[in-house]
Protein backbone atom coordinates (compact mmCIF):
# COMPACT_ATOMS: atom_id res chain seq x y z
CA UNK A 1 0.00 0.00 0.00
CA UNK A 2 1.02 3.63 -0.13
CA UNK A 3 0.72 6.40 2.26
CA UNK A 4 1.40 10.27 1.25
CA UNK A 5 2.82 12.12 4.02
CA UNK A 6 2.07 16.35 3.44
CA UNK A 7 4.48 19.34 4.22
CA UNK A 8 2.30 21.88 4.65
CA UNK A 9 4.59 24.13 6.57
CA UNK A 10 7.23 27.03 5.51
CA UNK A 11 10.41 24.99 6.34
CA UNK A 12 12.20 21.50 5.50
CA UNK A 13 11.02 18.48 7.85
CA UNK A 14 12.77 15.07 8.57
CA UNK A 15 10.74 12.60 9.08
CA UNK A 16 10.93 8.84 10.11
CA UNK A 17 8.47 6.14 9.57
CA UNK A 18 7.17 3.40 11.60
CA UNK A 19 4.53 0.79 12.34
CA UNK A 20 3.86 0.67 16.21
CA UNK A 21 1.63 -1.39 18.47
CA UNK A 22 -1.58 0.25 19.12
CA UNK A 23 -1.04 2.38 22.46
CA UNK A 24 -4.36 1.32 24.15
CA UNK A 25 -4.38 2.31 27.95
CA UNK A 26 -6.49 -0.02 30.59
CA UNK A 27 -6.33 1.84 34.21
CA UNK A 28 -3.63 4.46 32.80
CA UNK A 29 -1.46 1.88 32.38
CA UNK A 30 0.08 0.69 28.84
CA UNK A 31 -1.65 -3.06 28.20
CA UNK A 32 1.65 -4.29 27.21
CA UNK A 33 4.88 -4.33 29.36
CA UNK A 34 8.46 -3.15 28.14
CA UNK A 35 9.68 -6.69 27.09
CA UNK A 36 6.18 -7.29 25.28
CA UNK A 37 6.35 -3.75 23.44
CA UNK A 38 10.22 -4.97 22.79
CA UNK A 39 8.80 -8.17 21.35
CA UNK A 40 6.26 -6.50 19.18
CA UNK A 41 8.24 -3.85 17.54
CA UNK A 42 11.33 -6.32 16.29
CA UNK A 43 7.53 -8.16 14.67
CA UNK A 44 6.86 -5.24 13.31
CA UNK A 45 10.07 -4.04 11.99
CA UNK A 46 10.41 -7.97 10.39
CA UNK A 47 7.29 -7.65 8.62
CA UNK A 48 6.58 -4.48 7.69
CA UNK A 49 9.21 -2.43 5.13
CA UNK A 50 8.94 0.85 4.18
CA UNK A 51 10.41 2.01 0.72
CA UNK A 52 11.77 5.34 2.67
CA UNK A 53 11.61 5.03 6.18
CA UNK A 54 13.66 8.02 6.32
CA UNK A 55 14.22 11.30 4.90
CA UNK A 56 13.51 14.84 4.57
CA UNK A 57 10.21 16.70 2.60
CA UNK A 58 10.97 20.17 1.49
CA UNK A 59 8.54 23.12 2.68
CA UNK A 60 5.10 22.86 0.94
CA UNK A 61 5.75 19.72 -0.63
CA UNK A 62 4.55 16.21 -0.21
CA UNK A 63 6.17 12.31 -0.66
CA UNK A 64 4.72 9.16 -1.67
CA UNK A 65 5.97 6.17 0.07
CA UNK A 66 5.06 2.32 -0.19
CA UNK A 67 4.82 -0.15 2.70
CA UNK A 68 5.06 -3.76 2.36
CA UNK A 69 3.62 -6.65 4.32
CA UNK A 70 5.54 -9.38 4.00
CA UNK A 71 4.28 -11.74 7.01
CA UNK A 72 7.01 -13.91 8.62
CA UNK A 73 4.37 -15.75 11.25
CA UNK A 74 0.74 -16.29 12.09
CA UNK A 75 -0.20 -12.88 14.34
CA UNK A 76 -2.83 -10.25 15.43
CA UNK A 77 -1.58 -6.58 14.07
CA UNK A 78 -3.92 -4.33 15.84
CA UNK A 79 -1.01 -1.40 14.94
CA UNK A 80 -0.67 2.26 13.85
CA UNK A 81 1.63 3.89 10.97
CA UNK A 82 3.71 6.56 13.53
CA UNK A 83 5.20 9.21 11.82
CA UNK A 84 7.92 11.50 13.72
CA UNK A 85 8.54 14.68 12.48
CA UNK A 86 11.10 17.27 13.55
CA UNK A 87 12.60 20.51 12.10
CA UNK A 88 15.87 18.95 11.74
CA UNK A 89 17.77 15.30 11.68
CA UNK A 90 17.88 14.44 15.20
CA UNK A 91 19.79 10.81 16.58
CA UNK A 92 17.08 10.62 19.19
CA UNK A 93 14.37 10.24 16.06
Amino acid sequence: MQATVYNRSNCNIFIELKMAPKSEKQGGKSKYSNKELSTLTKVLNENFHFDTPKGIINAKSKKTISITFKPQLRFDFDINLVCVARERMDKDV
